[in-house]
């Protein structure tokens, strides 16, 4: 009964692996209670045990009627190394008493219609399971608590009459990529509280009669790759803790109420097209992203204050996206946005940001105040934009002594006008400028060279003004002249164009001239580039 061994943990069937020496003291301690049954065997005489409750079966050869082998009340039937089972309609309807029905151990299987008979049975597992549809007779289990059926990429549908299952509280639908919809009665599983439809390829659209499940703690959508959204109606799901969506490229957006769901303690959305998190956390929850290199986690922080001023127990959350990362690489960082326009930062969110790492804000003009605050009062700072609505009529300066860990820095304005002296932002890896005018500049130095970090410089255009636009042109000439002589390598983009690779020491090339600016391989400017070896 090594398969057989089986533990509740929070509301969720564990299976353990007995080790044989282990499994040999049980099988003497219980006696006649247990069968290991070879059913190869000539000289198998485990029907003759009456009092056998647990039963393993090796070996099944189709031939042998289970009820020779195996006595009427045996109330665990695990089955290994058997194959696939092409078992005969009658097969259970000797084991009225059966409780526990486990094709784990077989490589497919057809389910006999007798298993409809078997009223006391609460768990069943039978993956790999090669009926096309799943059998109506499998919706007359009034007491079953555990259904898998992972890896049945045979079945078509679910039987319309599947909310009969009144007491299912497991249901394992992972791999059965050939379902499309679920039946309108899937809404009466009242008692289900563990869900897995994993890699349910078919399924492009999901009901609201999901919201029905009032019971679900556990959610498992990832590798659902149709699947385009999720429905508005589980945010009532108020018991809901983990929803993993990773994988479904197709999800572009939360619904926004979710940020409801109080429970929620895991959300996996990496490897979606999900940017955005906009919503008040009620408690804490671990949101997972993506990430270059490694999977983090990102846990959302405790007593800030919403961009409205008030208080809220969790904390308004985005994921910053680097759009020309082809894994598209998001920042994971707790993120305040403050809406609306403001002369100066606004007293309230000076009150209160010691552990904010992004701040998003639109500011008429930045004072010394202002910057000075966002320097020394935001000491986990790791992504900063700033919007300006004025012309500065000098740059604004970015002096050392402040900015220890911001690693990402935007800046959209009309034309970038600030410059960096030295020690300015030592961890800052990501630069990104967003302007709109082609109105000259005047010639300044902007000094990414102090940028000890710096990697990536990003110039966004408006698409009503030309790259060859004057005012543009020039602020792209003086950065591009000045990443040459950086001892770091900086990679510049500009919009949607193919990148540069600048830096110190670089083989010197020409960008080629662009008929059209706006093209892929230049920005219609002769510059000096480095190449890649």
């Amino acid at each position: 009964m090594v398969n057989l061994s089986f533990q509740t943990w929070e509301d969720h069937m564990e299976r353990y692996t007995m080790h044989d020496l282990v499994h040999d003291l049980v099988a003497l301690i219980m006696g006649d209670e247990l069968i290991v049954s070879y059913v190869a065997s000539k000289n198998n005489k485990a029907h003759s045990q009456k009092y056998c409750r647990y039963a393993s079966v090796t070996k099944y050869d189709h031939t042998t009627r289970l009820s020779n082998v195996l006595p009427s009340k045996v109330r665990a039937l695990h089955f290994s190394d058997s194959g696939k089972l092409d078992l005969s309609c009658e097969a259970f309807s000797f084991a009225k008493c059966l409780h526990i029905l486990d094709f784990s151990g077989c490589s497919g299987l057809l389910l006999p219609a007798s298993i409809g008979q078997l009223k006391q049975l609460k768990y069943l597992t039978a993956p790999r399971m090669q009926n096309e549809v799943l059998p109506e007779f499998m919706t007359e289990l009034p007491k079953l608590q555990y259904l898998n059926l992972n890896g049945s990429s045979n079945i078509s549908g679910l039987p319309e009459s599947m909310g009969k299952l009144g007491s299912l509280r497991y249901l394992g639908l992972s791999g059965c990529s050939g379902i499309s919809k679920l039946p309108g009665s899937f809404g009466d599983l009242k008692c289900m509280m563990h869900l897995d439809m994993s890699g349910c390829s078919g399924i492009s659209e999901l009901p609201n009669l999901l919201g029905n499940l009032t019971n679900l703690h556990h959610l498992d959508l990832s590798e659902c790759s149709n699947l385009k959204a999720i429905p508005e109606s589980l945010c009532g799901l108020m018991h809901l803790q983990y929803l993993n969506l990773s994988s479904c490229r197709s999800i572009t957006r939360l619904p926004m109420g979710i940020g409801g769901v109080v429970h929620l303690s895991t959300l996996d959305i990496r490897v979606t097209n999900v940017r955005e998190v906009p919503w008040r956390i009620q408690g804490n929850t671990l949101v997972l992203v993506d990430d270059f290199y490694s999977d983090k986690m990102v846990k959302l922080a405790e007593g800030v204050i919403s961009s409205s001023g008030a208080n809220c127990k969790g904390a308004l959350f985005i994921v910053f996206v680097d759009p020309f990362n082809p894994r598209y690489q998001p920042l994971q960082v707790p993120l305040l946005r403050v809406d609306g326009r403001h002369m100066k930062v606004p007293q309230w969110v000076k009150q209160g940001f010691f552990n904010v790492c992004t701040l998003d804000i639109r500011l008429c003009k930045l004072v010394h105040e202002d910057l000075e605050f966002l320097k020394t009062q935001m000491p986990n700072l790791q992504a900063l934009q700033l919007r300006f609505e004025v012309l500065p009529r000098e740059p604004v300066a970015f002096t050392g002594g402040g900015f220890k860990k911001l690693e990402t820095f935007c800046v959209d304005c009309r034309l970038p006008r600030l410059t960096f002296k030295r020690e300015a932002m030592p961890k800052l890896k990501h630069l990104e400028f967003k302007f709109y005018t082609s109105t000259a500049s005047q010639d300044y130095y902007m000094g990414i060279k102090h940028l000890d970090s710096l990697e990536k410089v990003v110039f966004r255009c408006s698409k009503n003004y030309t790259i060859d636009g004057r005012g543009i042109r020039e602020t792209i000439d003086v950065l591009s002249k000045e990443a040459v002589e950086h001892p770091n390598e900086i990679t510049l983009w500009v919009n949607d164009m193919k990148p540069e690779v600048f830096g110190s020491g670089a083989t010197l090339s020409a960008w080629p001239q662009c008929a059209n600016p706006l093209s892929v391989g230049g920005i219609g400017r002769m510059l000096p580039m480095r190449t890649r070896s």
